[in-house]
């Protein structure tokens, strides 16, 4: 009995070693293996009210194609040249150039297809005979060339320039010469126009006081309408005045000499109406007899039988008598 108990420990302690054996050589093999990520489980977070932001990217977004129905900027055209107005033409084709961002050493080449008679014929010899030069050199040439002599004192004729028709010509007239003064003030530009304007519409400006030119453009133009309405405004004729009370029509004057009063009186005939005398005689028209002075006086050898009417009158010397005595020859 005793030696099965021994033999069975000793066995029981066999098993063991071989086990102890067995669990150190699968470990050995298990470092030396190729390692494998631990399979963790994620845990969610916790839930909240407001949903995470989403991530940032730094992509650059395209801006959206425009509408069909957006208006198209205008087609812009440089008018031709022919050798007429040619500052005001190199002041448009600056402002062209410049809108469609035409280089500067492209614009002389362009401009040859906006030249037109005299100009072409100019530029083609500066072409022919290697004249061009830059840009810049070809505005002054053509400056020159076309435009008004350079000897002239535009401001000068500027100040001078006075309103002979309308306030409209005046002003164009005006702005035509300014624009070839550089350097004078607005105040200057002014004060030179309203000295040019006639003198009634000047008294009105001096009492409006203008700020500015634009301000005395429109304000002469208002004046000179109201001026010229004043004038074509239809009168009120006065109310025809009464005709003054009639006059007597004034009697015909006959003028009588002594020796036709003497005859008149020898035979019977009346002083007025040369008809047949007799006492009450009417005289058929009244007239002023005008006697000359009688050497002697006229009563002097009439006869005492005379018979007279009471409106007689007389003056000093020559006079008049509207009703001179009748008598009986």
């Amino acid at each position: 009995m005793t030696k099965q108990f021994e033999l069975t420990t000793t066995l029981v302690h066999a098993i063991n070693k071989l086990s102890e054996s067995l669990e150190s050589s699968t470990r050995h093999q298990v470092r030396f293996a190729a390692p494998t990520p631990p399979q963790t489980t994620a845990t969610p977070p916790p839930a909240t009210s407001n949903p995470p932001p989403p991530p940032t990217t730094t992509t650059t977004t395209t801006p959206p194609p425009p509408a069909h129905n957006s208006p198209k900027p205008p087609k812009i055209t440089l008018p031709l040249f022919d050798g007429s107005n040619p500052l005001d033409w190199i002041f448009q084709a600056e402002n062209y150039f410049t809108y469609y961002q035409i280089p500067v050493a492209q614009r002389l080449s362009l401009a040859v297809f906006y030249f037109t008679k005299d100009a072409l014929s100019w530029y083609k010899h500066l072409a022919h005979n290697n004249l061009l030069g830059t840009w810049p050199d070809f505005k002054r040439a053509l400056e020159l060339r076309f435009g008004p002599s350079s000897y002239e004192n535009h401001q000068s004729t500027l100040f001078k320039l006075r309103q002979t028709t309308t306030v409209t010509a005046y002003q164009t007239d005006f702005e035509r010469l300014a624009n070839r003064v550089i350097g004078l003030s607005p105040e200057t530009l002014k004060n030179c126009f309203i000295s040019g304007l006639k003198s009634d519409i000047q008294n009105e400006l001096a009492i409006l006081h203008p700020h500015t030119l634009h301000q005395t453009y429109g304000l002469a133009r208002l004046i000179e309408d109201k001026l010229h309405a004043g004038i074509l405004a239809p009168t009120v004729e006065p109310s025809t005045p009464a005709p003054p009370p009639s006059q007597p029509a004034s009697l015909p004057l006959k003028r009588l000499t002594q020796a036709e009063m003497q005859a008149k009186k020898a035979a019977g005939i009346c002083f007025h109406c040369d008809d047949k005398f007799q006492p009450g005689h009417p005289c058929k028209t009244p007239q002023f007899l005008l006697f000359e002075p009688p050497t002697e006086p006229p009563w002097l050898g009439v006869p005492s039988t005379v018979v007279g009417r009471e409106d007689t009158t007389r003056f000093n010397g020559a006079g008049i008598d509207t009703n001179y005595p009748t008598h009986n020859p």
